[in-house]
């Protein structure tokens, strides 16, 4: 049966992984999980920010609870019970259905429409399955994985299958992002300006939205050739400062704190960093944060292609 610590009193000690809680809510949150897996008479704790089940014959299972936590966060506490629910009831099908879903995806047609590429933060490239995945390193921080989207789940696409369907890892990727781009454009909610600049919203309903990264010529039709600040904090959210002038400055600057709170709130955490985007190529720029106090790093490229022609008024 699903326990709790053997201290009762951790439980309202929030650990660093589940910090956007306030006490009584990770109480509230620890003991719902807990409720859950008890009805379902799995044998299984809560520790560390996973529900780890225990199996009787093969390793113990780890569920990672971040996500889920996020998405109670952010929702009505009243709604807490059917979210974990809804997880649990995803996640244990999908242990107890694994190879039925593979079989499905063997079939390179019937799964053609339901290939989509997911962003997720860069240590997917050194998960532990990572070479039997089809990841590409997108920039740093910054992973892209080849998904096959059944609705209730969305499956890592093996590698293997590659051979077996006769496609290239471009084919492939170029096939997932056609997809993701089916699914429909972004909501764009333009920022108020500040001081003669504004920073962008974008969101969408799915998973992929942060994936629209990935063409993002489709939303800079009226932009100039500088290109775009973008941050990708979570998988449900893209900011944006298209380059004109000078604010680009203050523009990164109140960027880098919004991303790092929108990245800490979650859902789907990506990246706390920021990035530049132009002609269809997404690039890092560098930031550090020490002291309190935000230090802009501009690569040469950025000094000699956006800053000194602005400068020069060019």
């Amino acid at each position: 049966m699903a326990k709790l610590s053997k201290d009762p009193k951790l439980v309202f000690r929030v650990p660093p992984w589940a910090s956007f809680f306030i006490p009584g809510e990770y109480a509230d949150f620890v003991q719902l999980v807990s409720s859950d897996l008890r009805r379902r008479s799995v044998t299984a704790f809560v520790e560390e920010g996973f529900a780890i089940l225990k199996e009787q014959a093969t390793e113990n299972q780890k569920i990672s609870l971040l996500n889920l936590a996020q998405t109670c966060k952010a929702a009505p506490r009243s709604e807490w019970k059917t979210l974990i629910g809804n997880f649990f009831d995803s996640m244990l099908r999908i242990e107890t259905d694994a190879e039925g879903l593979l079989e499905k995806m063997r079939d390179f047609d019937k799964v053609r429409d339901l290939i989509k590429v997911r962003l997720h933060g860069e240590g997917y490239m050194s998960h532990p399955q990572a070479s039997h995945l089809v990841l590409r390193k997108v920039a740093p921080g910054l992973a892209a994985l080849l998904v096959c989207d059944f609705g209730f789940v969305n499956t890592s696409v093996p590698a293997s299958f590659l051979s077996e369907w006769g496609m290239s890892v471009d084919d492939l990727f170029a096939l997932a992002r056609k997809n993701v781009r089916a699914e429909g454009r972004l909501t764009v909610s333009e920022g108020t300006l500040l001081g003669g600049f504004s920073i962008d919203m974008m969101s969408g309903r799915t998973n992929y939205t942060a994936s629209h990264a990935l063409f993002f010529e489709d939303y800079l039709a009226r932009g100039t050739g500088y290109g775009a600040i973008l941050a990708l904090p979570t998988r449900d959210a893209i900011l944006r400062h298209i380059i004109r002038d000078m604010n680009v400055i203050e523009a990164l600057r109140l960027m880098h704190m919004a991303t790092r709170d929108f990245y800490a709130q979650g859902p789907g955490s990506i990246s706390k960093e920021l990035y530049w985007w132009r002609a269809g190529e997404i690039k890092l720029f560098p930031a550090v944060l020490a002291g309190g106090v935000l230090q802009l790093m501009p690569t040469e490229e950025f000094q000699h292609d956006v800053l000194d022609p602005i400068m020069q008024g060019n």
